[in-house]
């Protein structure tokens, strides 16, 4: 994005005219709601992705207790059927949310 000095920078006198400082203060408005725009973009996608990460945290802290505890659990624990479900969860949040990971 070019900065209001740069666009006049060959003719600063224009900068002194009443309908260029008119159009100069309505960019700066507009940078701000653009730049207000995009904070709240970025908090909604956190807040989304937060409840996936603290899904995935609690699920590997419960395969690594169950490894931990053979003596609970008879079975096996099947990493290549648990990374194939991760995945799957991890694609239908991608299109939930519209997420680009």
């Amino acid at each position: 994005m070019k900065n209001i000095k740069q666009i006049f920078k060959w003719n600063t006198s224009l900068m002194e005219e009443p309908e260029v400082e008119e159009l100069i203060e309505y960019c700066k408005e507009l940078e701000d709601s653009l730049i207000e725009s995009t904070q709240k973009t970025q908090y909604n996608k956190e807040s989304h992705l937060l409840p996936v990460v603290s899904d995935i945290y609690r699920s590997v802290k419960e395969i690594i207790n169950q490894e931990n505890n053979p003596s609970r659990f008879d079975e096996e624990i099947d990493y290549k059927e648990a990374i194939k479900n991760l995945d799957l969860y991890l694609e239908e949040i991608k299109k939930t949310y519209n997420l680009r990971l």
